[in-house]
């Protein structure tokens, strides 16, 4: 705290001399200012950090549905192509009958 000799205290913004009244107006908004500031800090850092996350999950995600839908093409193919062996084979028997 910047005090002088006398009742007045020094202004930590323009240096000037100011009343005590003045000097705890102007310390305390600024106090509550630099308060502020580090608060919205700490949230916007929350908010990269969420963001980031979610990028992440997103990505994942696509990995995810990419193959689910590479699975479920694979299953399909086996599916019809063992139908198709099961029409082959009773094309084959009765066409030998």
């Amino acid at each position: 705290m910047n005090v002088a000799k006398s009742k007045n205290f020094i202004c930590p913004l323009c240096e000037s001399s100011i009343r005590r009244e003045k000097y705890l107006e102007i310390v305390g908004v600024w106090e509550e200012r630099k308060e502020l500031e580090t608060s919205l800090k700490k949230e916007m850092q929350k908010i990269r950090e969420e963001r980031l996350r979610l990028h992440e999950d997103r990505r994942t995600m696509k990995r995810e549905i990419k193959l689910a839908a590479k699975e479920a093409a694979t299953k399909a193919t086996k599916k019809e192509k063992k139908r198709a062996d099961k029409l082959s084979l009773k094309w084959r028997s009765d066409v030998v009958r």
